[in-house]
């Protein structure tokens, strides 16, 4: 089979991975499933809001000519509990099994994505979870997902707690992490980054792919988004408007890890967990 599609449904963002022989292009639509789910229960307006991306990316792959279509859930889904609501909503709309990802299956698929060469440190930054994961290509060393994410650190902060605490206390669960020869980030954060930087209007992935985002970068648009307000925020060049609110929490989220990790820079990719779950999952096997 070499045309087929991907849904990754995520705690802030619904993106699809279209493949047709050797084109592949990516989509994203940000829809904030996890927001106000700090109760356990995702809320209707977010899971419609999420529906209706996924559709719109069913009918944007098939208006391509594919009909294999896959779709995939991760932390915001996995650890709600009316996620069966959730699931049968997918059936229903799009008649696809969702597949739920458990979390040690999420940090691996982000590996297998995003792996290079030699010993690599794979940190996948979501809106709900973020995973580390340590290994080469021939096993995986370390992997812990933590669940912590931009909009589990809005919710959290908007009741309340204090954010840097509340990041820090959250990524100490990550313990002694194993070194390595490269670093790299997957997720919207880092590539917004990347994108709110270089001023990119439209997003490339061929410039932010591979991208050295330094420690000294994180830590000046941290500092600068501290001083902004959230339509300040969406009005940088490169910046979605929908991450606006999200993405100074993230950046605090990566410096903090950065630092944790003892690392001055940290390599952007654009390959992740969709490319991942075609490499652990082989749904593609007939």
């Amino acid at each position: 089979m070499n045309n087929y599609g991907v849904i990754d449904i995520g705690s802030n963002s619904v993106r699809l991975m279209l493949v047709k022989g050797e084109d592949k292009q990516k989509f994203v639509l940000t829809t904030g499933l996890a927001k106000g789910s700090l109760n356990g229960y995702l809320q209707p307006d977010s899971m419609n809001r999420t529906i209706d991306a996924i559709v719109n990316h069913c009918n944007h792959a098939k208006n391509e000519g594919v009909n294999d279509i896959f779709i995939f859930a991760t932390e915001a889904v996995r650890s709600s509990k009316n996620n069966n609501e959730f699931i049968q909503m997918v059936k229903d709309a799009t008649n696809i099994d969702l597949t739920l990802i458990p979390a040690e299956k999420e940090a691996e698929m982000g590996f297998y994505g995003a792996y290079t060469s030699g010993e690599c440190l794979v940190l996948d930054i979501g809106g709900a979870s973020t995973e580390i994961v340590v290994g080469n290509k021939d096993s995986i060393r370390y992997k812990k997902s933590v669940p912590i994410g931009i909009i589990r650190i809005m919710d959290n902060v908007k009741n309340g707690r204090d954010k840097l605490e509340y990041i820090r206390n959250m990524i100490s669960a990550y313990g002694d992490i194993p070194k390595a020869d490269n670093y790299y980030a997957i997720g919207g954060t880092a590539g917004s980054l990347v994108a709110i930087n270089e001023e990119l209007e439209p997003y490339d992935m061929n410039v932010t792919h591979n991208y050295e985002l330094t420690l000294d970068i994180v830590n000046r648009w941290q500092n600068r988004f501290s001083k902004m307000t959230v339509e300040e925020i969406k009005n940088l060049k490169g910046i979605d408007k929908k991450r606006a609110e999200v993405i100074e929490g993230g950046t605090n989220l990566l410096y903090e890890i950065m630092k944790m990790l003892d690392i001055t820079s940290i390599r952007v990719s654009e390959n992740d967990n969709l490319e991942g779950f075609v490499k652990v999952y082989n749904p593609l096997r007939r």
